[in-house]
């Protein structure tokens, strides 16, 4: 089509100059080569132009639809031009600002600044003149500047803040009109109108705070799948078009920031937990089945940066590929969407350069090796105060190994607490504990889990892995995880009423139950006595139940309905043993068991106490941390103990990195990527980032 050969003649030097990242993945189809960041890009955007381009009426920009016709046409698609304005005036010609607390017009705000931005700094002199004052008028009202000066929170405050910073930049002779809101209800009392040089240095405060803040102490959604990639492509608006060169750094600096902990704890597409706000199963390709058989926003990005996952299913073919992401909500407002802008915003810029170290890191070019990190608690702007979640995760070539280390658990406010007080935690979707391995199929992933947050959908409900209940220590190719569950809920009035009402039912009688799940895709599996085994490829795994009586069940899951492998051990106290071996270590599956059977295992249920022995010989101790007390602030340490061949693993809270390993380390707000001879510091230990590259 005429389009797209404008765009491969237009953008062939802008790709060329841009490679950012060369990732490796197989074609969809066997005569085509993606290899490349460019490559994937051109097929995606080949793609998105064979379907129909009518745009929607009420308000919810198209965005990934809009971005890519503007970049094909050079600007010149008039439809999506007006789309653009109008989506702007319908938003803004809401009459309530603050519906629900953010509500649709909160979500659509948010969803469309980013590429309102990156439209107009890109194809501004593309619109009339007519449509630039249209826009204006409609981000200069009340809807738009509420939204822009932004909740603060961690997910959606960039995409906010961003604008707030750039819009005012593209129209510097605007008057903002803001309303003052007060009280629980966001009241409006009064208005008030500011410059736009008075809206960019608030933002400016905010995108600093922010950044020191994360660079200190990180985030709680750090590593989300949901959320943490979104935030890069705000970043990278600011990176590009911020105009002070304070501001560009921070762009630059929060975009490495995001995207280096994402290639540094990814496993071959697959994010590695503990993380926050997993809202949808990983996945190496979609199904197509809704929104539960779509990738998260992760494994979108981990495609389209690093050459991993399938956005579309193996046996879709070209022809094809169009339907299948337009059935699973590729060009609409909502979920999937984003990602393309994260990658429009690399491609078309042609000034912006990723260390091509990031795509070593990703592939695990250096493995196997330890990864120490952290989340951090919840903070307005980036303000957090302390580390909520140390981490480990061992990363071989062929698997990863990820768990806790110790955790500052917080239960919820209290009802009078309750308003207002900061977010301690979407325990709801918290993933705490997984074995990956390489894989050709859909799902490639071992987890494990007490159903504690959503017990009232039942027992088989795996949003997320995390129970106050249930304490994991992992160290290399092994991990330990035991359960202690209670017959009552500690803190059955804490939290948020919509947290409470998915385990209210069981407050008097928590279920008593540990169990792990694979995917019944696997090559083999076999069980006998407390052993399982399963392998896939050349990669074994063993699960060994710390208790007799449990059972072998074949399961769906409740959001995709594939099936897994499910082994539950019905016990109030219980645990498992876990080992992962390889056919290079081993030689056959049978060697692997025969060398596991014989690994001593001690358990003490007085002491709440493991010991096991590896097949490389490390000696394991591992013991429950039965502490339950409330700190003054409301926050419970739970913090196991964990011997190494006699040496008890040091814990503190106060000097555990955010990332450490070989490859990159972000410690002291200090990030380091040290990879194949690139070396990129940024420093942020003071008031404002310093960047430099060798």
């Amino acid at each position: 089509m005429s389009n797209q050969c404008q765009f491969n003649r237009q953008a062939a030097s802008v790709l060329m100059a841009c490679s950012l990242i060369a990732g490796l993945l197989p074609g969809f189809a066997a005569a085509q080569d993606l290899s490349t960041l460019e490559a994937r890009m051109q097929w995606l955007f080949e793609r998105l132009t064979e379907v129909d381009h009518t745009y929607r009426t009420d308000g919810a920009l198209q965005s990934p639809q809009v971005l890519v016709s503007l970049y094909l046409s050079d600007g010149q698609d008039e439809a999506a031009l007006e789309h653009i304005v109008t989506a702007m005036e319908a938003i803004a010609a809401a009459t309530d600002p603050t519906p629900a607390r953010g509500g649709d017009i909160g979500g659509q705000v948010r969803t469309a600044a980013p590429p309102l931005v990156r439209a107009l700094y890109k194809f501004g002199d593309r619109f009339s003149a007519d449509q630039l004052e249209r826009i204006k008028r409609a981000v200069t009202g009340e809807v738009f500047t509420y939204r822009m000066r932004g909740h603060g929170t961690e997910n959606h405050a960039m995409d906010f803040v961003s604008a707030l910073y750039l819009l005012p930049q593209y129209f510097p002779d605007a008057t903002w009109s803001v309303a003052r809101l007060v009280g629980r209800e966001f009241a409006i009392d009064g208005r008030q109108t500011f410059t736009s040089q008075q809206m960019m240095d608030e933002a400016r405060d905010k995108i600093l705070r922010r950044g020191r803040g994360f660079y200190r102490v990180g985030h709680q959604e750090l590593l989300s799948t949901t959320y943490d990639v979104l935030s890069a492509r705000s970043s990278v608006n600011l990176w590009e078009f911020a105009r002070d060169p304070v501001v560009r750094d921070a762009g630059e600096a929060l975009t490495l920031y995001h995207i280096a902990l994402h290639a540094l704890n990814n496993f071959d597409g697959h994010t590695m937990p503990p993380f926050n706000r997993r809202n949808a199963l990983q996945m190496r390709f979609g199904s197509g089945t809704g929104s539960s058989g779509r990738l998260p926003h992760s494994g979108y990005a981990a495609w389209i940066l690093w050459g991993q996952n399938k956005i579309v299913p193996p046996d879709v073919d070209a022809d094809q590929a169009a339907q299948f992401l337009r059935s699973t909500g590729f060009q609409q407002y909502g979920f999937g969407a984003d990602p393309t802008e994260l990658a429009s915003a690399f491609l078309q810029t042609s000034g912006l350069r990723l260390p091509g170290a990031l795509n070593r890191i990703a592939q695990g070019a250096e493995a196997p090796y330890e990864i120490r990190g952290a989340n951090g608690q919840f903070g307005f702007w980036g303000d957090a105060e302390n580390l909520a979640v140390l981490r480990y995760v061992w990363r071989d070539r062929n698997f990863a190994i990820g768990g806790p280390v110790a955790e500052n658990f917080h239960p919820g406010s209290r009802p009078e607490k309750r308003w207002g007080d900061r977010q301690r935690g979407f325990y709801d979707c918290y993933e705490m504990f997984s074995i990956v391995w390489k894989s050709e199929n859909r799902l490639r992933a071992l987890e494990a889990m007490h159903p504690h947050w959503n017990s009232n959908q039942g027992e088989d409900h795996w949003r997320t892995t995390h129970s106050p209940f249930q304490q994991s220590g992992v160290h290399r190719n092994a991990a330990i995880t035991m359960f202690n569950i209670p017959n009552k809920d500690s803190w059955p009035d804490r939290g948020r009423e919509g947290w409470i009402a998915k385990r209210d039912q069981h407050f008097d009688n928590l279920i008593k139950l540990g169990q792990v799940r694979f995917p019944t895709t696997v090559d083999e599996v076999t069980a006998n006595g407390e052993f399982y085994f399963f392998r896939e490829g050349d990669v074994y795994v063993a699960i060994r139940v710390l208790k007799p009586g449990h059972t072998l069940q074949e399961i769906k899951d409740v959001f995709s309905n594939d099936l897994f492998h499910v082994v539950k051990s019905r016990e109030a106290r219980t645990g498992f043993v876990f080992e992962v071996g390889t056919a290079k270590e081993h030689g056959s599956f049978g060697a692997f068991q025969q060398a596991v059977r014989k690994n001593p295992l001690v358990v003490d249920w007085g002491k709440l106490e493991v010991r096991y022995t590896t097949t490389h010989g490390d000696e394991l101790r591992f013991r429950y941390d039965t502490d339950y007390s409330d700190r003054a602030d409301g926050f419970i340490k739970i913090v196991p103990d964990l011997w190494i061949n006699g040496q008890l693993r040091e814990v503190d809270f106060d000097n555990w990195p955010l990332a450490e390993s070989p490859v990159m380390t972000l410690k002291d707000s200090i990030l380091r990527i040290d990879q194949g001879g690139e070396r990129v510091e940024v420093d942020w230990s003071g008031e404002l980032p310093r960047i430099s590259r060798r």
